[in-house]
């Protein structure tokens, strides 16, 4: 079941909110402090990006696109269904692909 959901928050087309950050980081059991080196950041900023509640968190594109890959990383996808969801995240925001490629 809630590997379902994580799946869904991966595709999803909307930017994810604070409640989603949140419910996703306290899924793997981590502490702000934790999730937070996955990103390069420190455990404030994270909660900073829950604090948003239901509206969009506050963190960069390209983070999430990482935290997105992550989840697909942790739900045991093949290599082609990441690259591809890689691609269409890309694709959606041309921005971030400036930024990553």
């Amino acid at each position: 079941m809630k590997k379902d959901l994580l799946e869904r928050l991966a595709y999803r087309r909307a930017r994810m909110t604070g409640d989603q950050v949140r419910f996703i980081r306290l899924h793997f059991n981590e502490t702000a402090v934790e999730f937070g080196r996955h990103f390069g950041v420190k455990g404030p900023k994270v909660l900073s990006w829950e604090k948003t509640k239901h509206r969009e968190a506050s963190m960069p594109w390209t983070t999430e696109i990482v935290l997105r890959l992550l989840l697909l990383t942790f739900i045991n996808k093949t290599s082609l269904e990441i690259h591809a969801l890689f691609k269409w995240l890309l694709i959606t925001n041309p921005i971030a692909a400036k930024t990553l490629l």
